[in-house]
């Protein structure tokens, strides 16, 4: 399963680390470019809310005012109930008086 243990000595103490000093700094600034990245489409998500929580409010203010309006309108078309006399029709007929 696992290869046979090599019979030569391990060169090198453990102490020493190969280290790229250019791949750090890549790697830092690639950090930086992500971290740019997402406070951007944080930033976008945040306007995006805003925006979505603008156009609720008017819709919901617009949706008022047009029941408002229709409303009024009904009220205008209904106009004032039909002004039936007191007088039922013996009362017309043989012309007495309202009371």
């Amino acid at each position: 399963v696992y290869p046979p243990k090599s019979a030569a000595p391990v060169t090198g103490t453990p102490s020493e680390t190969l280290r790229n000093s250019n791949a750090a700094i890549r790697n830092g600034s690639d950090s930086n470019v992500l971290q740019a990245r997402l406070d951007a489409a944080l930033e976008q998500l945040r306007d995006r809310d805003g925006t979505i929580d603008d156009l609720r409010r008017r819709l919901d203010q617009s949706a008022e005012e047009r029941r408002e309006a229709q409303a009024r309108v009904i009220g205008l078309l209904a106009g004032p109930g039909p002004t039936e006399s007191k007088r039922g029709f013996f009362g017309r007929l043989f012309g007495r008086p309202d009371e």
